[in-house]
């Protein structure tokens, strides 16, 4: 493995690093914009709370058919790659 390609893999691994936040920050994130949006305007944050379960099974059928559609293009992918895999002959 060459210099670039070491220091392509490093640099992506900072930036996957970077850019990956904590699903706890996130939710501790969220329940203090609440928070806020409470204390400003309490109709609204009320509205919201009983608005999200709503929204979510809605919004659900839309996350599946994104689920299935990820994993055909993989599936594709891999079935495109297999010739270039088994022709290498190393394992992966």
């Amino acid at each position: 493995m060459g210099w670039h390609q070491s220091s392509t893999h490093a640099h992506q691994r900072a930036l996957e690093s970077a850019h990956s936040t904590h699903p706890e920050v996130i939710l501790m994130a969220a329940f203090l914009l609440w928070l806020l949006l409470l204390v400003f305007c309490w109709p609204l944050a009320l509205l919201a709370l009983v608005l999200y379960p709503i929204v979510w099974l809605l919004l659900l059928p839309f996350r599946l058919v994104g689920f299935t559609v990820g994993a055909v293009f993989a599936f594709l992918g891999a079935l495109l790659m297999l010739p270039a895999r088994v022709l290498r002959g190393r394992p992966v």
